[in-house]
């Protein structure tokens, strides 16, 4: 089989993530059941898996890849050999991946810890992180020090969706992450003022594939 004709399920919390290629017989997708996500069901009846998930909180990665619906959609898809696809790979979703002799299509989850853990990307970065990131340092949170009225931003090595990045603008802001966590590295950057965006992109060998860019509110 080419790779062109792989079969891929993507199974993802939110189900916007996976909506860069419609769904078909070669794209199938597994998520929680919302309303947008009933809607594109709609559309795509055959190949959109919706698993209901608990009142008011939608299941995760690894809980989606562990129901039983989820297993029932890959058994009936094993003639065609399909690969797992997900947001981002971490141990814990390799692992129950790999329980089920899956096969998946991101890379290994250590090289995504490698690449994302905010502390291990600037040794890997080397000149390049010093070129193109802001001023930036590694140290304990109980180290870090004002430097005048400037803001700066203290990042941790893992967070979500902004939750382990924090805008540092006064005394009381630094106090309080050094009060909490004192002997956590972090990395503490110039802050840039202006607009924030994310875009996820993959560089092959004759391009650049881009999804939609998302603005950060500031």
């Amino acid at each position: 089989m080419a790779p062109q004709d792989k079969v891929i399920v993507y199974v993802t919390r939110e189900i916007e993530r996976a909506l860069g290629i419609t769904p078909s017989q070669r794209f199938c997708i597994v998520s929680n059941r919302t309303p947008y996500g009933e809607t594109v069901q709609k559309q795509y009846p055959d190949f959109v898996t919706l698993i209901e998930p608990p009142v008011e909180k939608l299941l995760g990665t690894t809980e989606l890849l562990e129901s039983p619906i989820t297993a029932k959609l890959m058994e009936d898809l094993a003639s065609a050999s399909p690969y797992i696809l997900v947001f981002k790979n971490t141990l814990r979703v390799e692992t129950v991946i790999k329980a089920r002799n899956w096969r998946v299509l991101n890379p290994n989850s250590s090289l995504s810890e490698r690449v994302e853990n905010k502390i291990s990307q600037i040794r890997w970065l080397g000149p390049l992180g010093t070129k193109y990131l802001p001023p930036h340092a590694i140290k304990p949170a109980k180290n870090i020090t004002l430097k005048g009225s400037e803001p700066f931003i203290v990042q941790w090595a893992h967070g979500h969706t902004g939750d382990g990045t924090m805008l540092i603008k006064t005394a009381d802001d630094l106090r309080a992450i050094q009060e909490k966590f004192p002997e956590r590295m972090a990395r503490v950057t110039s802050f840039v003022k202006g607009p924030s965006f994310t875009v996820n992109a993959v560089v092959t060998g004759n391009r650049i594939l881009m999804g939609n860019i998302s603005y950060h509110g500031q």
